[in-house]
């Protein structure tokens, strides 16, 4: 997502606010000292923001990147969602 991304970015305001909710998940996910909780919580604070940017502020994203999206919206929606309730994750947000 974050190639494919990078590759079609205009640089606009709500693209570099969706590019840095990227990086801030991609750096806990890459630090060797997180686990469990912490890259739940990671992933739940993307996920609660890139859906915001979707579906509250009409971020536009190029095929490839939104077929990564659904990717991990179909993730998100899955078995792993009784992981993440109590944690603020909005469901159906895409």
């Amino acid at each position: 997502m974050n190639l494919s991304f990078r590759k079609t970015s205009r640089h606009t305001l709500i693209e570099l606010e969706a590019q840095q909710m990227i990086d801030d998940v991609l750096t806990v996910f890459f630090n060797p000292k997180s686990e469990g909780m912490t890259t739940n919580f990671a992933l739940s604070r993307f996920y609660g923001g890139f859906s915001r940017l979707l579906g509250l502020q009409n971020l536009q994203l190029a095929p490839e990147t939104r077929q990564c999206w659904r990717r991990l919206f179909t993730f998100m929606n899955g078995p792993i969602l009784k992981d993440f309730r109590g944690m603020g994750v909005p469901v159906g947000l895409a």
